[in-house]
C-alpha cells in the first residue's frame, strides 16, 4: 500500500532525484508538475529551475510590473458582491454535485481551496449559510491581502488606483 501511496514520487524520484529529495513524498501538487515538465521538455525539473535562476528574463529583457489595486473598504465590497454572485450561480449545487461525482479525499487540493472547502464544511453540517458566508468572505479577503502584499514585494511594481483610470475613447 505505501509503495502504491507514493507511486508518483518515486517516479519522480526515478526521473529527478534531485528535486525529489526537497519534496515531502505527499505534495502531490509539485510532483505532479514536476513530472509534466519532465514529460514536456525531456529534462530533469532541477535543471529547468537552475537554468531560470542562471538566465531570469530580467538579464534579456527591461520588465516593468503593473497592478491594479483599490482602497481595501472598495476591495471588500467587490469581494462581497462577488461572493453573493457565486452563491447565486448555484455554488451549493454545484458543490453537491462534485461530492456526489467524485470520492474525493480529504486532503484533495479542492477541499482546501477558497469557497470550496468553506461550502463543503456547510454541506457537511458544520456550520449554517450565514457562518459559510463570513468565512468565505474573510478566506477571500486573506487572498487578496497576500496577493497584494505579493505584488508590491515585485522589484519595478507600479501601482495602478482603479480610482485613477479613465476610460479612453477612439
Amino acid at each position: 500500500e505505501s509503495k502504491e501511496k507514493h507511486y508518483l514520487f518515486s517516479l519522480l524520484n526515478n526521473k529527478d532525484p534531485e528535486y525529489a529529495k526537497g519534496l515531502n513524498k505527499n505534495d502531490e501538487i509539485r510532483i505532479i508538475r514536476a513530472l509534466e515538465v519532465i514529460q514536456k521538455t525531456g529534462e530533469p525539473f532541477s535543471k529547468t529551475l537552475k537554468e531560470n535562476k542562471n538566465n531570469p528574463l530580467s538579464e534579456k529583457y527591461h520588465i516593468e510590473q503593473f497592478g491594479l489595486l483599490d482602497e481595501r473598504e472598495f476591495l471588500h465590497k467587490r469581494i462581497e458582491e462577488r461572493l453573493k454572485g457565486i452563491l447565486s450561480d448555484g455554488l451549493e449545487n454545484e458543490a453537491i454535485e462534485i461530492l456526489k461525482k467524485y470520492k474525493i479525499p480529504d486532503n484533495h487540493p479542492i477541499k482546501k481551496s477558497i469557497n470550496y472547502k468553506q461550502i463543503f464544511e456547510y454541506i457537511d453540517g458544520r456550520y449554517g449559510i450565514e457562518t459559510f458566508f463570513q468565512k468565505a468572505l474573510f478566506a477571500t479577503r486573506q487572498l487578496a491581502k497576500r496577493q497584494i502584499t505579493w505584488m508590491r514585494s515585485w522589484d519595478n511594481f507600479t501601482e495602478i488606483k482603479m480610482s485613477q483610470l479613465k476610460v479612453m475613447q477612439d
